[in-house]
């Protein structure tokens, strides 16, 4: 999924995706260049982002809504104390003279509302809620605009992201199946037991979740005992590639006559050659696709 969607006509604002909806972080930084942003005579007549950030993070409603935030979803590491004397008892002493910046506050509070990027293509993110009320902080107008523009591209997004689980789940399991023919056909013999059958698919299917997982179906269910389905279900898209990918390939040694040995090292280098670029594909036809 792209991590950036546009307000404004093709306005960009950056996320950082979290691990479920409600989790995203946006660029508070990039908001603050948009069209309707500069409208406000108080945005739009200032040229020092980092002031504009410093009189949002001093407000009160700023604070209590981060200290809400920070119970919620990190009470366990964030410094109540430091942020009680060093942040609300000198908002409420100093007043407008209190210019608090958000890297200091990440630093001495351990905040995790709030993640600083420094460098080239650096900003401010902020967790959903609260740049939700910054947008709203520098007008309702602009509140609703952020909201309406973010949640088009989130469903659209969700919307593609599920078309391509089930394309690459399809995809994963033709391949499986033209490899399983090819391990009944080259492999198995009408001598073996039904656990030997048993154990020849297994390891075979071992073999593909070390180079796509790292671990063995067994270890990986002793890792997630309340886990319901399998290892694969759980797998991303790009991994979903590289395994019909590999599967395809192993069909293809198997008929050859290529001991598991001399297959096992072909598919480890095709895996690490392989994902880098699948990963790459995937980014740049997504962003091609949801413009």
């Amino acid at each position: 999924m792209s991590n950036i969607f546009n307000i404004d006509d093709k306005h960009p604002i950056r996320i950082i995706p979290g691990e479920k909806p409600a989790q995203d972080y946006l660029a508070i930084s990039d908001l603050l260049m948009s069209p309707t942003a500069k409208e406000d005579k108080n945005i739009g007549s200032s040229k020092d982002v980092n002031t504009i950030l410093r009189n949002y993070l001093r407000r009160r409603h700023t604070l209590e809504l981060i200290r809400e935030w920070e119970l919620l979803h990190n009470s366990t590491e964030f410094d109540f104390h430091a942020f009680q004397t060093n942040y609300v008892l000198r908002a409420l002493d100093q007043g407008n003279m209190f210019s608090p910046s958000f890297s200091s506050f990440v630093e001495e509070t351990k905040a995790k509302s709030i993640s600083i990027k420094r460098g080239r293509n650096g900003g401010t993110f902020v967790a959903l809620p609260i740049a939700f009320d910054f947008a709203f902080w520098i007008s309702p107008k602009f509140e609703l605009l952020v909201i309406e523009d973010y949640l088009q591209y989130k469903f659209s997004s969700e919307r593609f992201e599920e078309r391509v689980r089930e394309g690459t789940r399809l995809f994963a399991a033709v391949n499986y199946e033209l490899h399983t023919l090819a391990i009944k056909d080259k492999i198995i013999t009408e001598q073996m037991s039904d656990d030997e059958i048993r154990h020849t698919f297994a390891t075979e299917a071992d073999l593909f979740n070390k180079l796509v997982f790292h671990q063995t179906a067994a270890e990986w269910r002793r890792g997630n005992p309340s886990a319901s389905g399998n290892i694969r279900d759980y797998s991303t898209p790009e991994q979903q590639i590289l395994l019909a990918n590999l599967e395809y390939m192993n069909a293809k040694l198997v008929e050859y006559g290529r001991s598991f040995s001399e297959r096992a090292r072909s598919l480890q280098k095709m895996a690490e050659d392989d994902l880098p670029n699948i990963q790459k594909a995937m980014t740049d036809v997504s962003r091609r696709l949801l413009k």
